[in-house]
């Protein structure tokens, strides 16, 4: 009983916790579009990019849509293939942070536009706040759980077939497509190099919210002393070391290998601790991007 009441707690508190990243997201991403870059008609791509440039050509008279309102209409046939492939959950918040992000971009458009400072007007502060925003928000929100419709349920279902590929790089292929029709569509190539540098600003800052700054160093050391190297390894640089078996192939002596993974801020007490322990020890520094397990990501969760 007192088990099944923490589980259940929990998962409230797990509810609590995406439903505040995914409120909190959609903010961000909205204001990075309404402040940043619709007012500087800075299409860097996805659903957000094509209507900023529908909202631009298409007008009834003095009445614009509004780029929050082709927002929400555009998503529409897309969250209907992501009912059809993703489970109800996905589907319930990108509903939500759909119409909340629309509806933030409208309110902003229609009611705060003439508090918005100058200097949202500079392309390359756009270009890069904008992008930057927009990723943030982007990235909270799929870490939430949901996702901002459009584009983001495109991706989600290419990253099922190319799980080899990161989110920021694909939505950097697909993103392109929408800067060349900017560049058509306002006939200005200068707008179209800003949205480039948004695209790109988009894609780093995604991928870090995603996957955060976790590059780190894998290390093999080859020493005539390996207990004496591993023992300090373990207890002052704080890292585990994993012994492997292997043989010279010119002298057939048998050696034991350290294998160590360790974050870049840690590998200058390493290299101090096999200086001072062996000044003949053969070391291999290579970088891993991608490391699952303790102290490093989860194996078991979803994949963004």
């Amino acid at each position: 009983m007192h088990e099944e009441k923490a589980s259940k707690r929990e998962r409230f508190f797990s509810f609590l916790k995406n439903f505040a990243l995914m409120t909190i997201g959609a903010f961000i991403y909205a204001f990075g579009i309404a402040v940043f870059l619709d007012p500087n008609h800075l299409a860097p791509g996805g659903v957000s990019g094509l209507s900023i440039i529908l909202n631009s050509l298409i007008k009834f008279g003095e009445f614009q849509i509004g780029t929050g309102v082709w927002i929400f209409m555009i998503n529409i046939p897309l969250m209907i293939i992501g009912l059809v492939v993703f489970k109800l959950r996905f589907l319930l918040g990108t509903v939500y942070v759909t119409a909340l992000s629309s509806a933030i971009i409208e309110v902003i458009d229609r009611g705060f536009s003439a508090y918005i400072p100058d200097m949202t007007n500079h392309l390359v502060i756009a270009a890069l706040a904008g992008g930057a925003l927009v990723a943030l928000g982007i990235g909270l929100v799929f870490r939430g759980g949901g996702s901002t419709g459009g584009f983001d349920i495109v991706v989600k279902l290419l990253r099922r077939k190319f799980r080899h590929m990161k989110t920021g790089v694909l939505y950097l292929i697909l993103d392109s497509s929408i800067i060349v029709l900017s560049a058509i569509a306002f006939q200005n190539i200068l707008v179209a190099m800003y949205a480039v540098i948004t695209v790109f600003v988009n894609s780093t800052v995604l991928d870090l919210v995603l996957y955060g700054k976790d590059n780190a160093k894998m290390v093999y050391i080859i020493s005539d002393c390996p207990e004496r190297v591993s023992e300090r390894l373990i207890k002052e640089v704080e890292t585990g070391v994993t012994l492997l078996h292997g043989e010279g192939a010119y002298t057939g002596k048998n050696k034991k290998v350290l294998m160590c993974v360790l974050h870049d801020h840690q590998y200058p007490m390493l290299r101090d601790v096999v200086k001072q322990e062996d000044k003949h020890a053969f070391l291999i520094v290579t970088k891993a991007t991608e490391i699952y397990g303790e102290g490093y990501k989860n194996p078991y969760a979803d994949e963004l």
